[in-house]
């Protein structure tokens, strides 16, 4: 990933977005940024091609009527 590279963060209540943390040097300046389900974000990418891996945990949801 090139340096300054960077991730937005959509604030709903606000409807709008804000750099959430950049890519310089190696590294994130905020690297335990989380996105909740439902949550949205971009990734804005300087330079060429980029592939990009994205890792976390499923969320299954439980609705109403389908508790064990």
């Amino acid at each position: 990933m090139e340096d300054g590279t960077g991730l937005a963060r959509f604030d709903n209540t606000m409807q709008s977005w804000s750099l959430v943390s950049t890519y310089n040097q190696g590294a994130w300046d905020h690297p335990n940024e989380t996105l909740y389900p439902g949550e949205g974000a971009l990734l804005y990418v300087v330079g060429g091609a980029a592939q990009v891996d994205i890792t976390g945990n499923q969320a299954i949801p439980v609705l109403p009527g389908e508790r064990e």
